[in-house]
């Protein structure tokens, strides 16, 4: 497949979407609402924690990259929902993959956002010591797959907007 075919159907449901100013809304409110679990999950489960602590410890690309997935996951929620609304019968292969991308990203969000060792001990007690220290120890590569499977989402959706879907085979009618 061409370079320009792929971007081209990349635009081409983007503007399906963004054409109603309720995505817009849906897009705006679902990426803040993101961004506020980032920040404020960390906040609200360690002892002694507040905003300004929060703010003062976190480096200023810990910040671009909660910016840039809370943007990635609005966009995501906003094509689900125009998935929904407007194409019937979305299979439950599609459906697993919105809900995977959306927990690992929320996961890999918290991990970006606990930038302290103490954050990530409160948010993953269930896992002992030896999690939390493996956590710690490749928090950057579990972060990234967050972000990889996201994208698959993304991808996922763009082409099911577009009405074909090759990784279920089938053209997939409105």
């Amino acid at each position: 497949m061409k370079k320009g075919k792929i971007n081209g159907q990349y635009f081409k449901a983007f503007n399906e979407i963004f054409k109603s100013k309720n995505y817009w809304i849906t897009f705006i409110l679902a990426s803040l609402v993101m961004f506020l679990i980032y920040v404020y999950v960390p906040i609200y489960v360690t002892p002694g924690n507040d905003l300004k602590f929060f703010i003062q410890i976190t480096p200023w690309w810990g910040f671009l990259v909660l910016l840039l997935l809370s943007f990635l996951m609005g966009l995501l929620v906003c094509m689900q929902v125009y998935i929904y609304k407007h194409l019937k019968k979305v299979p439950l292969k599609e459906g697993s993959t919105g809900i995977v991308a959306w927990l690992s990203s929320v996961i890999s969000g918290l991990f970006s956002s606990a930038t302290c060792a103490s954050c990530v001990s409160v948010l993953f007690a269930f896992l002992g010591t030896g999690g939390i220290l493996f956590l710690l120890k490749y928090r950057w590569y579990i972060s990234g797959l967050g972000f990889i499977l996201v994208l698959f989402s993304i991808n996922l959706s763009i082409k099911r907007i577009n009405n074909h879907c090759e990784s279920c085979g089938k053209v997939c009618k409105k």
